[in-house]
């Protein structure tokens, strides 16, 4: 069989054991920088976001307020408006 004694081999893996946990403990530790280093650039993604967000809609109001102050500036409309109505289908003749 072998030529090791079970204390032999008992410590043999149990070195392994140990070596293993070690290996474990540095990759566990790496995920963990890795995860915060994508929280950190998600939430400065996120800010960025609202910041950009901000800046639009303060953007959008700025040109809705030089509009109203343009004494020759006719009132903001929504919806163009046809001045000419729709043209109507023909009625359908009775059979």
């Amino acid at each position: 069989m072998s030529d090791k004694t079970l204390g032999e081999r008992m410590a043999t893996v149990e070195a392994w054991v140990a070596g293993h946990e070690e290996r474990c403990e540095e990759r566990l530790g790496a995920i963990g920088r890795e995860l915060r280093d994508i929280k950190t650039g998600q939430a400065t993604m996120q800010k960025t976001a609202w910041a950009l967000l901000l800046a639009i809609a303060a953007w959008g109001a700025s040109q809705v307020y030089a509009d109203l102050k343009r004494p020759d500036a006719a009132p903001a409309t929504v919806v163009a408006v046809n001045p000419a109505p729709a043209p109507q289908p023909a009625p359908i003749a009775p059979r």
